[in-house]
């Protein structure tokens, strides 16, 4: 099984909406940039060279809602004072220059850059911070609450849990595949000790694993016995022991402990 570490970028755009009449003031030949009022969430495997995400920059339009037939030219930089992530260290932009251009008669242009393969440490995020000032107007301004955007890096912990497992029971070993859904998230086969085979998923953060869904009808959805839902650890072996796992409606799967054991 090949194993990779992933790294979560998450990008997010602290900004105040434009309302109605903030454009219709400017006069019908103004044009509003800035960058967009949205969230992104960006994974990337860190066993790759490099990992370029993409920051939109946005031409909100005139205060007539039509777009400029001109291109429009903004600049951006790094904000030093708000930014923590370290340039060539933890990212680099992939355009030499620090301008982009809206091609006219559209609405959007991007700013590139490159993530390193660093793993960051989940207590402790980092942040590129970007201001935008307008360079060939065009008749364009940006509104206050377009001017910066924050692109949080924040750290996940690598969690390696799917393949092969069995647990043991007086009869013998019952097989249970895990496979990985998503970053650090998993479905496995067999739900432990139950009647009937059933598969059931958990996520990995950081060595604390949580149940978080199963297949099985909503009268007996599963439920922690100290949480809302059953919690479990990785063992120095490998294993994965699960504690204060129940299932409602069923009067013998109460406050369960079970655990799983790699091939």
């Amino acid at each position: 099984m090949k194993k990779v570490f992933l790294l979560s970028i998450f990008s997010l755009f602290t900004l105040a909406s434009c309302s109605d009449d903030d454009v219709t003031s400017l006069g019908p030949t103004s044009t509003i940039v800035g960058f967009p009022e949205d969230q992104t969430t960006y994974n990337f495997l860190t066993d790759v060279t490099e990992a370029q995400i993409d920051v939109p920059v946005n031409l909100i339009s005139y205060a007539n809602e039509t777009f400029p037939s001109d291109d429009v030219v903004v600049s951006w930089e790094i904000n030093t004072t708000e930014t923590t992530a370290v340039e060539g260290v933890d990212f680099d932009f992939v355009q030499a220059s620090t301008s982009t251009t809206i091609t006219g008669g559209t609405s959007a242009a991007l700013i590139p850059f490159k993530v390193y393969p660093v793993v960051f440490d989940p207590a402790d995020p980092k942040q590129i911070v970007l201001d935008m000032t307008v360079v060939d107007s065009n008749n364009a301004i940006i509104g206050a609450q377009y001017q910066k955007v924050t692109i949080i890096l924040q750290g996940v912990c690598p969690s390696y849990l799917a393949g092969e497992y069995y647990i043991n029971y007086a009869s013998g070993p019952q097989n249970i595949t895990i496979e990985e859904i998503g970053p650090g998230q998993y479905r496995a086969s067999y739900f432990p000790t139950f009647a009937s085979v059933y598969w059931w998923e958990f996520s990995d953060v950081c060595g604390d694993l949580v149940i978080t869904d199963w297949q099985y009808q909503d009268g007996n959805a599963i439920f922690g016995t100290t949480s809302p839902m059953p919690h479990g650890v990785i063992n120095g072996d490998g294993s994965l022991t699960f504690t204060g796992v129940n299932v409602t409606g069923v009067s013998w799967y109460v406050n369960l402990t079970w655990t799983i054991y790699p091939y």
